[in-house]
């Protein structure tokens, strides 16, 4: 009996979903680059890249972020500017959609979360929002170092992860947690100074959407819910009520924390768009 027929069907199956897939990203990422500007965000993120690269402080351009998040990002970085964005647009769809699939199991939950408002802005002006996501995705050691690209975001993820640490394997697993994240902060605060405080005077921002202090009274109450059961996606959703600053192209990151509440999460959905236009008008 021949047996090759069906291997071979598979591989033809699994080059044709590979090669479908790389023409569909490449289509997106050739319709981002035609129809959509290029951000100021990414011009800065781009130019702070090039600063480190020369030996100088990355911390120029309103730029916050952790010096080793800039090193990711120099294939993006060393394209033109134009090219570049559209990769980083394209990373954020493509990640975020990955990300909503895997939480919510359902591909329906995946496609509301990808058209708020805040989606829609990164794809205009690209930020790093994709490596906090892709952070989630990742053992805690790894993860730990991409969701504080954004800190506003992944604080509270990577303190579930500490504690979690510590429940799994006492005080060994979480020094083999922290030592290599604060290691690499030490040596950058060597290098570049206190610029883990530079984004402190965002407060302020006009930017600023959060709720903080007032929204404390929920986030606290779904913080420690979240770490007395050990639930990783609540203690997401609770940056929406202890970060004391966000965007609001950035709250697409938390609402992941509502999967795979279906209500819940079309409710917010509809919830974000109706704050959004009044918030415009």
């Amino acid at each position: 009996m021949d047996r090759s027929l069906p291997f071979s069907n598979r591989s033809t199956r699994t080059t044709l979903s590979i090669l479908l897939l790389v023409g569909i990203s490449i289509g997106i990422i050739f319709s981002i680059y035609h129809f959509l500007p290029v951000g100021q965000d990414w011009k800065g993120i781009r130019n702070a890249t090039f600063e480190m690269l020369a030996g100088r402080s990355p911390f120029v351009d309103n730029i916050y972020n952790p010096p080793w998040v800039l090193m990711l990002l120099l294939p993006a970085a060393i394209l033109p500017v134009k090219l570049g964005a559209a990769l980083l647009s394209f990373l954020n769809l493509a990640v975020y959609g990955f990300a909503a699939l895997r939480f919510g199991k359902s591909p329906w939950l995946a496609a509301l979360l990808l058209i708020t408002p805040a989606m829609f802005r990164q794809m205009i002006d690209p930020n790093l929002e994709f490596l906090v996501v892709l952070g989630l995705l990742l053992p805690p050691p790894l993860g730990i170092f991409l969701v504080l690209a954004k800190p506003q975001l992944g604080a509270f993820v990577a303190i579930f992860w500490v504690i979690e640490a510590w429940r799994e394997g006492g005080p060994r697993q979480t020094v083999r947690l922290l030592a290599p994240i604060t290691l690499v902060t030490l040596a950058t605060i060597a290098m570049y100074g206190w610029w883990p405080f530079h984004g402190l005077g965002l407060i302020g921002s006009f930017q600023n959407v959060s709720m903080w202090p007032t929204s404390i009274i929920i986030g606290i109450p779904l913080i420690v819910y979240a770490i007395q059961t050990r639930q990783m996606n609540l203690a997401l959703l609770s940056t929406l009520f202890l970060a004391p600053y966000y965007g609001v192209y950035s709250i697409h990151v938390p609402l992941l924390g509502l999967l795979p509440r279906r209500i819940i999460t079309l409710s917010a959905v509809i919830g974000f768009w109706i704050a959004f236009w009044i918030g415009f008008q």
